[in-house]
């Protein structure tokens, strides 16, 4: 029997299982998190956390004109996210991303 699988034998999780749980339970929890803080402040304020809940999901998922828009709205920020991060693995700062982003949205609208 090999050791990888005497420790798996023995309850010890796999290494990639344990990189894929540190890697995905960040990101995840967090929105957790974001989703009850929201709700918490939907309740105070009178609201139905799941009647809003409900809404927005419908609103960016409910048809194919609603997801489209949903992507045109995200599209931008999504590329502006990607070029910050993209600098900052080469070793550069970059805190223009929104200058940036209205300055290539204004030359598009011109082309």
């Amino acid at each position: 029997m090999s050791e990888q699988s005497t420790m798996e034998a023995n309850g010890r999780l796999p290494d990639w299982l344990k990189r894929a749980w540190v890697a995905t339970s960040v990101p995840v929890g967090a929105v957790l998190l974001a989703a009850i803080i929201g709700a918490v402040i939907l309740a105070v304020s009178g609201a139905n956390p799941l009647e809003a809940y409900a809404a927005l999901i419908k609103g960016s998922f409910g048809d194919s004109a609603a997801f489209g828009r949903t992507l045109e709205k995200a599209t931008p920020l999504v590329f502006s996210g990607l070029a910050v991060a993209f600098a900052f693995k080469a070793g550069l700062f970059n805190i223009g991303a929104q200058g940036q982003l209205l300055v290539g949205a204004v030359v598009a609208a011109f082309v």
